[in-house]
């Protein structure tokens, strides 16, 4: 199993940043194809997420973000 921290699936969101390209390149062409994560990384993506959205005072601005938010997770 190859673990993904915190900066890997931070850039994951990037598709178009060429250093995203080759992190999934990577993954690719690994012969180990198990991927995962620490729950320590969970939590930091989540604290980044929570504190994005509450910068916003706009409500308008905190649904988008919480949409973002939304289809990063897969729901």
């Amino acid at each position: 199993m190859i673990l993904l921290d915190t900066d890997h699936l931070t850039m994951l969101n990037y598709i178009s940043n060429p250093r995203c390209q080759a992190l999934m390149m990577s993954m690719k062409v690994s012969p180990d194809q198990h991927f995962g994560t620490t729950i320590i990384s969970v939590e930091e993506q989540w604290r980044g997420w929570f504190a994005y959205i509450s910068r916003f005072k706009d409500v308008r601005r905190q649904v988008k973000a919480y949409k973002d938010l939304v289809e990063l997770t897969g729901s």
